[in-house]
């Protein structure tokens, strides 16, 4: 039977302009593939479509080397989700026009990143610089023609546009987001800085009426009068240093970061030399502020401070059913109170500084990572942080 030109054409056309207007409508990168993706499925009958996207211009905190399948129709088909950018998917795409390869050509079979796929045909269209949009269909035994490419060409650079506006956009949000959590930081840093350091002045104000009292009575100053004074200003000294530190968390981007080397770093400093420390997390990364090593530092200041001479440190790890790794910091010292396992996390608690475990929960929390107390009194004390599943890699097969 033969096909009326004419006919081909104007249904082309339609098809087009559909796709055109798809494009667009939001600014959800995932809205706004399924928008354009799926109706391109349904309007020319292809078998599966999947946008991929470099790392680099996903800023997602994954290997720079890799790109990332954002989309994928239907979702059951997918399989592999990340590829390196040296693979046939982006090297064959040099020339920056798009390609097609039946299952007769060689190149076709290092395509396959999917499931189900036996025989037909692969198109790649380049995402500007940054991307591939996968299109594959099942019934057919010849690769797209040149014709058959080109009808697609300049929608899909309008779709290639829009995916850039989505990331750019969540960056903007991202940035948005970035900012109102350092507002808060800033507005909690003063208040904190505040409140504490004028409790003290306060209290010097208090001895200062105290030795004004001893003076004018002619009575010798008391010792205790000045000892107290020095606590107060260690104390100052302290509530200050904290702020110094508490104003670099997340000033600095997240990066990857190896437990176990940090884990030998920390624990050979002079103050913490009394710990024994093993670490059989083995290549374990994880995604975290530039402070983690403070966080693993504060850990082990705080089993000294609180534990017994000789005390033991273990740095392990265990998954946990939602697919994430506890890292679990354990001691063998006295361990914490069911009625403090909360609260040693708060502001102000405890005996010292009171801004340690504090801080600690701060800094991993810019990563999405929580910290809770999980050991038993009388047999010691184990922080668990619990590290989102994108959050970690080199993940060991056996503890």
């Amino acid at each position: 039977m033969k096909t009326n030109p004419v006919s081909d054409f104007s249904k082309n056309l339609s098809i087009i302009n559909e796709l055109a207007f798809s494009i667009g409508n939001s600014l959800d990168l995932q809205e706004n593939c399924n928008a354009f993706c799926s109706l391109l499925l349904a309007r020319k009958n292809y078998s599966f479509v999947s946008v991929w996207l470099k790392n680099d211009m996903l800023k997602n905190g994954r290997n720079v080397g890799e790109a990332t399948c954002v989309y994928a129709y239907p979702l059951v088909m997918a399989d592999v989700v990340t590829l390196p950018i040296d693979h046939p998917l982006f090297a064959l795409l040099t020339h920056g026009k798009a390609i097609s390869y039946s299952s007769l050509d060689a190149e076709f079979t290092p395509l396959i990143a999917e499931k189900r796929i036996s025989g037909g045909a692969y198109a790649l269209y380049p995402l500007g610089d940054y991307g591939v949009l996968k299109i594959y269909v099942q019934n057919r035994d010849e690769a797209f023609s040149a014709e058959e490419l080109a009808q697609l060409r300049n929608v899909i650079r309008k779709f290639a546009v829009s995916v850039q506006g989505c990331l750019s956009h969540h960056s903007l949000v991202m940035a948005e987001e970035t900012l109102r959590k350092t507002n808060l930081k800033l507005a909690l840093l003063s208040t904190v800085t505040r409140h504490d350091i004028l409790n003290q002045i306060t209290a010097v104000l208090l001895y200062k009426e105290l030795l004004a009292d001893t003076v004018a009575a002619g009575e010798p100053i008391a010792a205790e009068y000045a000892s107290e004074l020095f606590k107060i200003a260690e104390i100052i000294e302290r509530q200050i240093r904290f702020t110094g530190d508490y104003q670099e968390i997340g000033v600095e981007a997240p990066q990857w970061q190896c437990v176990c080397p940090i884990v030998k770093k920390v624990s050979q400093f002079t103050e913490l030399s009394a710990l024994n420390v093993t670490c059989n997390a083995g290549d374990l990364e994880i995604y975290a502020d530039p402070l983690f090593e403070k966080v693993v530092f504060n850990l082990m200041e705080n089993s000294i401070r609180h534990g017994s001479h000789g005390i033991s440190m273990e740095v392990t790890w265990v998954p946990d059913n939602d697919g994430n790794i506890i890292l679990m910091f354990a001691d063998d010292g006295g361990g914490v109170s069911d009625e403090n396992k909360e609260r040693i996390f708060e502001k102000g608690f405890g005996s010292n500084t009171g801004y340690g475990l504090y801080l600690i929960r701060e800094i991993l929390l810019l990563t999405g990572i929580t910290i809770k107390e999980t050991g038993t009194l009388g047999k010691g004390a184990t922080f668990s942080l619990t590290i989102p599943h994108g959050a970690c890699r080199n993940i060991p097969h056996t503890v």
